[in-house]
């Protein structure tokens, strides 16, 4: 009996450890002087089949936001558009435009599949360029500068 709990405290134990090691957050950080607003897309569900689309997370200058909460186990594409203070778009230099998606200027959430959010646009939504941005396994953390 006491052999039989050992190793299910021990299973419990490696468990509760696996599960937690494999769990990551994406942040992103406004290195810049003045506030961002960025809009987000992403692959949502394993295998990859289902995309979200949301914005608009704010960021004030030097600081950082969680921008994915979960399990970032695998490498796996982002894809975003960023809007400055000044309502110029952000364009990161020497990176070119991956995809194009539909955006708002209110708070949005859409899922889907990419073709969905690239061309079925609802009224009042517009096209914006997206650009790309790997994520490697584990914590991860996007500095814009």
């Amino acid at each position: 009996m006491k052999r039989a709990l050992g190793i299910l405290a021990l299973c419990a134990t490696l468990f509760a450890f696996g599960s937690t090691a494999a769990k990551a957050d994406m942040t992103l950080c406004n290195k810049t002087n003045g506030l961002l607003q960025i809009a987000i897309a992403h692959p949502i569900t394993v295998p990859y089949e289902t995309k979200q689309i949301r914005g608009w997370l704010q960021l004030k200058a030097g600081t950082c936001n969680t921008a994915i909460v979960g399990d970032l186990g695998v490498a796996y594409p982002l894809y975003y558009f960023i809007v400055q203070e000044d309502f110029t778009v952000y364009q990161p230099e020497g990176v070119p435009a991956e995809y194009t998606f539909c955006v708002t200027g209110d708070a949005f959430v859409r899922r889907g599949s990419w073709k969905k959010l690239q061309t079925d646009c609802p009224s009042g939504w517009v096209q914006r360029d997206f650009y790309l941005h790997t994520i490697p396994p584990g914590d991860f953390t996007l500095n814009i500068y």
